[in-house]
């Protein structure tokens, strides 16, 4: 198929970057994977197994990938650790999964117009590919500090569609196995990272990532509950300081928000899980679950330190489930730890599980 074919699909899809290569592993960035592997710092959100860096083994006789950059808006309302109850804005307002998935459908329907034959296999940010390696390979774009794949169009500011298909196209772009950085002498996102999650020339704790812990389910330590701040789910500051993000993308309106990328977390609280879908089952961050937001939003509340919620806080805790009371427990500490020493029989209330987490809290305080 030709490739001039696939340009004007793009172009009548509004479409505007996209790469089309021939499909191959990504022998580099696997490198990476096994190093930061073997030193613990994985996020724990990585593809697991052996098609993660090889899109070539997903689809039978697979000959050619196609990666699309989808921009969304980086700088919206409010930057990160500005405000209660941050949410990344790639995860507000709606689910992209969902929008992206079907520009893809249409991709594959416009080329199955001219090859019905033709055999397709599409992943977004899910799946046992991983994206980025795949885009990356594709020559999308290259593999920044802050360990985004930046497009000299959009910079960091897009969702990724992948499309692994059987038809091959006329002047496709070589694989790229290696790995590339070009961001020189710029060290920005490292510079500003509150948690130095980022370091060197690729390195990358995924366990101090502020992001990655505000999606963990695992239990939290007290040092990543400070961590965290007042973002609720996300966080974009290695984003909203890379020099390539700096100029005016162009995007569809379905892309842009028009509300605050903010949830208030006594209302997360009080919402149940038939709720929470009906309120917010359309955006992006839903598919973590409502048990990990309500965690989270414990500790923004405990990092917020507003006096009026260590009382709110003690009267729902009685309505939380035991998981949560490690979380509640230390945001009272974290507000107003006077208040919550003088009353300790009160928030023990005879319970030793409550007793040792309290115990846990002060051996903490002395540490830091």
């Amino acid at each position: 198929m030709k490739i001039t074919v696939l340009n004007n699909i793009m172009k009548r899809l509004d479409i505007q970057a996209f790469s089309v290569a021939e499909v191959g592993s990504v022998k580099g960035l696997e490198d990476v994977y096994e190093y930061r592997k073997s030193g613990g710092t994985l996020t724990g959100l990585e593809p697991d197994g052996i098609f993660r860096a090889a899109p070539e083994k997903l689809l039978e006789n697979g000959k050619t990938i196609i990666a699309i950059a989808i921009p969304y808006e980086i700088k919206n309302k409010y930057e990160p650790y500005s405000m209660r109850g941050f949410v990344t804005n790639m995860a507000w307002e709606f689910d992209y999964h969902k929008i992206v998935n079907e520009r893809m459908d249409k991709i594959k329907n416009e080329i199955l117009s001219y090859y019905p034959s033709g055999k397709f296999l599409s992943a977004v940010d899910t799946g046992p590919i991983n994206d980025r390696m795949a885009a990356y390979g594709a020559r999308l774009g290259w593999i920044g500090r802050n360990q985004f794949l930046i497009n000299e169009k959009h910079g960091t500011g897009f969702y990724i569609g992948i499309l692994i298909t059987d038809i091959e196209f006329e002047d496709r772009k070589s694989w790229r196995d290696d790995y590339e950085m070009k961001c020189g002498s710029c060290h920005r996102c490292q510079e500003f990272c509150p948690v130095s999650a980022l370091s060197g020339e690729q390195d990358f704790n995924g366990q101090r990532c502020i992001s990655t812990l505000t999606q963990l389910k695992r239990d939290l330590t007290y040092d990543e509950c400070l961590s965290i701040g007042t973002n609720i789910y996300g966080c974009d500051i290695c984003q909203w300081v890379c020099p390539h993000n700096n100029s005016t993308v162009e995007m569809a309106d379905v892309f842009k928000r028009d509300s605050l990328n903010r949830l208030e977390p006594r209302i997360i609280l009080e919402l149940s899980n038939k709720k929470f879908k009906k309120q917010y089952g359309h955006m992006g961050f839903a598919w973590r679950g409502l048990g990990v937001l309500k965690r989270n939003a414990l500790i923004v509340m405990g990092n917020d330190a507003k006096s009026d919620d260590w009382d709110y806080i003690l009267s729902i805790m009685p309505k939380l489930d035991a998981k949560y009371h490690k979380y509640a427990l230390w945001a009272l500490f974290q507000i107003d730890f006077d208040r919550a020493i003088s009353e300790t029989e009160l928030l023990q209330s005879g319970d030793n599980g409550k007793i040792k987490i309290i115990d846990e809290i002060l051996q903490w305080k002395e540490k830091i």
